[in-house]
This record gives structure tokens, sequence and C-alpha cells, in this order.
């Protein structure tokens, strides 16, 4: 009687300590108490009229701040049950952006068991059709020895929004390029793009003076788009692995650029 009663007390303790586990992995607070960051968090679907939350992701290897490393948005597309919508922006207590091109906001497309590179990180986001929430792993020790992040470059995702090179600010336009990810050719590590050139403008919108592009780049190339002279450091195409699905990335550094436009004058590594 008495090992019965001490197995149901064991039980409920171990339920209400996964409870907590994971009621406190939303946003990942405990790593600002123990000093480490999670290697395991679940984020639950977002609400519009409570704002964005923090979360303790690791970028890379440099030790827990007081604040969180990010705000996350997570949002049901409309008639897809199959992915999510996951926004992730930089609150500024961290040097680590997310793009080269000066954003501190990305929005993700992902699906169950995409495996995304984020700064020197590799996480896996999995969920199911009828989950509130998704469960986000990091898997970087699982990977290294066969994927390899860069520590200081730019990286444009298949699956973000948009995914811009550098700007240009010619005259009162802001042009930038989306890059558009046509093939990938895994065989010799190269990948086909399209640059589509896109304007803003404080004010009249001017006509826009760039045409479409088309590239083939491959790792190791140093590439010319526009005014901005880039290195290639590394092209790696979507593929299904047994930890999950890469997503698929290309990492570059500018190394030079020609125009005297007012945009930022190097890429932030994310």
């Amino acid at each position: 009687m008495h090992r019965v009663f001490a197995a149901v007390i064991l039980l409920t303790m171990s339920c209400i300590s996964d409870e907590r586990q994971d009621r406190e992995s939303v946003i990942g607070e405990e790593a600002f108490v123990t000093g480490a960051y999670l290697d395991r968090l679940v984020l639950p679907e977002s609400d519009l009229r409570a704002g964005r939350r923090g979360v303790a992701l690791r970028l890379n290897s440099d030790p827990p701040s007081a604040f969180p490393t990010l705000s996350y948005g997570l949002f049901r597309i409309k008639d897809d049950t199959a992915s999510w919508e996951l926004h992730l922006a930089s609150l500024g207590y961290t040097p680590i952006a997310l793009s080269h091109d000066g954003s501190w906001d990305k929005v993700f497309k992902i699906r169950n068991r995409d495996i995304v590179p984020l700064g020197e990180e590799f996480y896996r986001f999995t969920f199911t059709e009828n989950d509130h929430s998704v469960t986000v792993e990091r898997l970087t020790e699982a990977l290294a020895k066969r994927f390899t992040l860069c520590d200081d470059c730019a990286r444009v995702w298949t699956n973000s929004f948009e995914p811009r090179l550098m700007a240009e600010v010619i005259g009162k336009g802001r042009f930038s390029d989306v890059v558009r990810f046509d093939e990938f050719r895994p065989g010799d590590d190269s990948v086909v793009i399209t640059l589509l050139p896109t304007v803003s403008a404080n004010g009249p919108l001017p006509k826009l003076i760039w045409e479409r592009q088309t590239h083939t780049l491959k790792t190791g190339d140093v590439w010319k788009a526009r005014s901005h002279t880039y290195q290639i450091l590394s092209v790696v195409a979507p593929r299904e692995i047994p930890e999950g699905n890469l997503v698929g990335w290309m990492e570059l550094r500018l190394r030079d650029r020609t125009t005297n436009d007012d945009s930022s004058s190097t890429p932030h590594a994310n």
C-alpha cells in the first residue's frame, strides 16, 4: 500500500515538474536564472492582442544576456494546416542580426520537422496539424560534422518571406532585390537565383530603373550584384536528412561596393 502511494506521489511530482518545464520553456525564462540557454522550447500560438513575447534562442557561443534574445510571433497560415508563419525580431540586446540587409525582423514559413539555421545554431521545429504550439529543439551538435555555419556572414533562406540583398539609395528611392531561388544543383554546390527589383520612397515613387537578373552561383564565387560585390561562402540545397528537413540557404559576405548611397556599408552577421 505504501509503495503504491509513493509511486502515485512520484508520478504526480513528475507531472507537475513536466508542466512547469513546458510552461517556463515557452519563453525560456530559466535561461536567465541558470545562466544557460534551453535546448528545447515550446512556443505557443500568438495572440495578436497580447503582442509578441521574448524567447531565449541561442544564436552563438556568447553567454545568455539579461534579456531575451529575440521576440517572436507564431501564427497559423489560412487554409494551410501543415505550416506556421514565424516572425522573429531582435530586441536590440544582441549584435546578431537575422540578415545582412539590416532588418531585425524576419518571417519564415515553417513546416513540421523543418531545420532552420539561425546565427551559428541549427533549430528543428515540430508540431502536428492540431497543435496550438510549436516545439523548437537545438540540433547544432548533432549536425556539426555534416554542416558548418559561418560566424560572420549574411544568410538567405529558402523559407523566409521576401529575402533581400543590401539596399541602395538612389535619389529619393530605396532600391533592393528580392532573392528567388530557382534551382539548386547539389552536385556542384551551386544555385540558380533570380533578383526581383523593388523600390520604396518617402514621397512620389521613383521609376524602377533595375531589370530582373538571373545568376548561377557556386560556393567560393565572387559575385557582383548591382553595386555590391559579395563572396559566396556556402550553398546548401534543401534536403531531407534523418533529423528532419533542411530548408536550404545561401551564405555570403560583402566584399565591396561602388555606390554612394546612405544605407549601411557593412552587412550584419546572422
